[in-house]
């Protein structure tokens, strides 16, 4: 018999094995990090911005219910930037102030109403009291003759008795007194006076110099301004109207108003060096 020879089977030669998972993930993050390096115009961080409006509108929301949930039930949460300030706190206490001013311009008036007497105050003049001050007006008609701005020898007359009272009344003091001109709505067109505008100016501005040149009033307390039409006391539809629209107002302001009034130049002393200069030329 034949003897039967096994032979054992050789071994196959082993195939080149995959590569290891771990070395295969790193090559696989790095070829993922080359492919989403960041660039000017992608990158792989910019899913980061998202996330972080995320969060901060998730951390906005969780105080706000937080907030919500310590308030008192039936109240509202205000920021405390927009609680309104109290209201006395906003307002000026000026009710005190404006108070002693208008007992001083009713004291005024009853002084000059005394001193001009009844039967003056019917010759055209009125006294009447405003916030701005005390206003004496006087009817254009005791003043000038129609359509002109030159004050008659009877007015020259009536202004200095006006204001000599209006002075003694006043006892004195300095108040900053304007004068205005107004006409009614009749237009008026003259080779000297082509509007109601340069009418009522040259009015008041000629008041104010009969005024500073004659009774020696303070020019820097005095000013002239004319208003036209503009600045009605009636309804223009009635002669009645028309007469109290043409007035002259001479307004005596009060303190409150005479701030407004745009401040004198301060003068002030020459420095030395000039002087001296000016002496040596």
């Amino acid at each position: 018999m034949r003897k039967m020879i096994t032979r054992e089977p050789q071994s196959q030669p082993l195939a080149p094995s995959a590569e290891p998972p771990a070395r295969d993930l790193f090559r696989k993050l790095e070829a993922l990090e080359k492919e989403l390096e960041v660039n000017p115009h992608t990158g792989h961080s910019r899913w980061m911005v998202p996330y972080a409006d995320l969060l901060t509108l998730l951390l906005g929301l969780f105080l706000v219910l937080f907030t919500a949930s310590k308030a008192p039930a039936g109240q509202h949460v205000v920021p405390v930037e927009q609680t309104p300030a109290p209201m006395a706190a906003q307002t000026p206490k000026l009710a005190p102030e404006r108070a002693k001013i208008k007992a001083q311009d009713a004291q005024l008036a009853a002084r000059i109403e005394k001193q001009l007497g009844v039967g003056f105050k019917l010759k055209g003049v009125a006294i009447r009291q405003q916030e701005r001050g005390l206003v004496i007006s006087l009817k254009d008609s005791i003043l000038f003759a129609p359509g002109s701005a030159d004050l008659s020898p009877a007015a020259r007359k009536m202004l200095d008795r006006l204001t000599q009272q209006l002075t003694s009344a006043m006892g004195g003091s300095t108040r900053p007194i304007r004068v205005e001109g107004h006409t009614d709505n009749t237009p008026i067109t003259t080779a000297r006076y082509p509007s109601n505008w340069e009418l009522s100016t040259a009015r008041a501005t000629n008041i104010v110099r009969y005024l500073i040149s004659s009774r020696h009033f303070a020019p820097e307390k005095l000013s002239a301004a004319g208003y036209g039409q503009f600045k009605p006391v009636e309804n223009n539809s009635s002669i009645e109207g028309k007469q109290k629209n043409r007035r002259v107002d001479i307004v005596i302001l009060n303190d409150n108003t005479a701030h407004q009034e745009p401040p004198a130049l301060q003068k002030t002393a020459p420095r030395k060096g000039k002087a001296k200069a000016a002496g040596a030329a």
